[in-house]
């Protein structure tokens, strides 16, 4: 809520007077008392998981990830044009998820089911299993694209699968692809993140007048503490002179003509040449 107006994710439960208990389940009150919300003429009921629903939980699965300007599920209404609360979640970069576990057994995406679904720091050894991983997924992925993957601590480039996240059912887009098999955006215990901080997009080269067949963008890791160095790109752009080095792996997504195109080994020297134009641009900017 703001001075100006006030918003709602799952506006039909709000509607019904449910509410679903969050990762905080320890943080707050269950049955029919949900902070104030119990003081008021119709209580909210808390239920401890979707079992409620008696269905497959569909796009209100809890493991779900929502943008916060997902329609849908959002409910707004202002009342002051100069404290707009609408405005507020256009110019949101952020993503959220109220839990990454779903308990409701008639929904795919429920423990029992994804549980044996685990995503891994990729290695080299690693690029086969986690690609036949994504493929004999259950539930199965409804759409993958190919992408061009840089390992941290790889010796080449490979192409790899990457998939659409779960319950996206219009077209695919750089925002909805699950990048984290390959690159660690965010750890499993994560809720809400920026979706489009750890990437950068190129339709040509820096510092060149050459241009690209398409939309080119770059998904980096979030660092962290235990993160390594990326050998593979260290090597690359030692050999144009460059001394900066990146944190993690990298994935590399084209998109073309209005949509994600599949990569091929054919488009690793294109990538190559723009990881190393990138460096390089950076090597020529302010430390």
């Amino acid at each position: 809520m703001t001075g100006g107006g006030v918003a709602c994710f799952y506006p039909k439960w709000f509607e019904e007077g449910v509410s679903v208990v969050t990762h905080a389940r320890g943080r707050g009150f269950t049955a029919t008392k949900l902070g104030c919300a119990g003081d008021i003429l119709h209580p909210i009921v808390v239920h401890e998981n979707t079992e409620f629903l008696r269905r497959p939980c569909g796009n209100e699965c809890p493991t779900l990830w929502h943008h916060v300007q997902s329609t849908p599920l959002l409910l707004s209404l202002d009342w002051s044009s100069d404290n707009s609360v609408k405005t507020i979640f256009a110019d949101a970069d952020v993503e959220w998820r109220l839990n990454s576990l779903c308990m409701n057994t008639a929904c795919p995406y429920n423990v029992s089911v994804k549980g044996a679904n685990q995503e891994f720091a990729v290695i080299e050894a690693d690029v086969a299993h986690v690609s036949a991983q994504i493929a004999c997924r259950m539930p199965t992925f409804n759409h993958i694209f190919q992408g061009i993957f840089y390992g941290a601590t790889c010796t080449q480039a490979h192409v790899v699968p990457v998939p659409v996240r779960d319950g996206v059912d219009g077209p695919a887009t750089l925002d909805n692809l699950d990048v984290n098999y390959w690159v660690k955006q965010h750890s499993l215990d994560v809720y809400t993140t920026a979706r489009r901080r750890l990437r950068r997009s190129f339709d040509r080269l820096p510092h060149s007048s050459g241009e690209l067949d398409g939309l080119y963008t770059l998904f980096f890791e979030r660092p962290a503490a235990a993160t390594p160095k990326n050998q593979l790109v260290r090597k690359m752009v030692r050999q144009i002179g460059c001394t900066d080095v990146i944190l993690g792996s990298v994935l590399v997504i084209k998109e073309a003509h209005g949509g994600l195109k599949d990569m091929t080994h054919d488009d690793i020297v294109r990538t190559n040449l723009l990881i190393n134009s990138v460096y390089f641009a950076l090597s020529l900017g302010p430390k």
